[in-house]
């Protein structure tokens, strides 16, 4: 999540923290001779590491969200939790002239997929899992890159995935490789975006789509 910070951000937020870990140290130490004092300076970098990790990869980072809602502007938004979620593929229009699909009901192909993002974001990490409603297949994510542009100020999230399908019909495969990008809302409570896959590539059947997600209610 930090890496979304611009320069001037990042330094005001490692120097509020650090600010934070001296002043920590200070009232532990309580120093009075010069000794102390530079005791203070010297453990401040080992207290400043323990409070960034304790902060950003604990779920105290999530309460610090709440009680002051304007960081998930200012900073990131908390996207953890479960967000229901619509795959619009474009695999019925490419069945429509496949040769792969002559023999196919065009009525038996499901579209669009539903399912469900969980989402786990820590200020180190952010991962998205995706299991269709079926169960028919489940998908991990291997790279995800939070970003907040510049010009219009809204968040994305660019990602590649893994999708694995136990039992997988004849026009699919066990495994696949994807990507995709979708924007953030500004209330924070859905996404949208575009994906694609590398799924049966070498015969023609790589498929791409819509992605929407709502946030479920806890």
């Amino acid at each position: 999540m930090y890496r979304v910070l611009d320069k001037i951000a990042l330094i005001w937020v490692l120097f509020i923290l650090f600010g934070v870990s001296l002043a920590v140290n200070a009232v532990l130490i309580r120093p009075e001779t010069a000794s102390e004092v530079m005791r203070v300076i010297y453990t401040t970098p080992a207290t400043f590491g323990l409070i960034s990790l304790v902060v950003g990869a604990t779920p105290l980072w999530r309460k610090v969200w709440a009680r002051i809602p304007q960081l998930n502007r200012w900073v990131f938004p908390d996207l953890n939790g479960r967000w229901g979620t619509e795959i619009h593929s474009n695999i019925a229009a490419m069945a429509a002239y496949h040769p792969d699909f002559a023999n196919t009901d065009l009525q038996t192909i499901r579209t669009p997929v539903p399912g469900e993002f969980e989402i786990v974001q820590n200020w180190f990490r952010l991962f998205i899992r995706f299991d269709s409603d079926d169960r028919y297949s489940t998908s991990n994510t291997l790279v995800v890159e939070p970003r907040k542009d510049r010009d219009t100020g809204r968040f994305t999230l660019t990602y590649v995935f893994r999708n694995e399908t136990p039992a997988p019909k004849p026009s699919d495969e066990q495994t696949h490789f994807g990507a995709a990008h979708v924007e953030i809302a500004p209330d924070f409570q859905s996404m949208r975006g575009w994906y694609w896959t590398n799924r049966n590539a070498s015969r023609g059947l790589n498929t791409a789509g819509k992605i929407e997600a709502k946030r479920m209610q806890s």
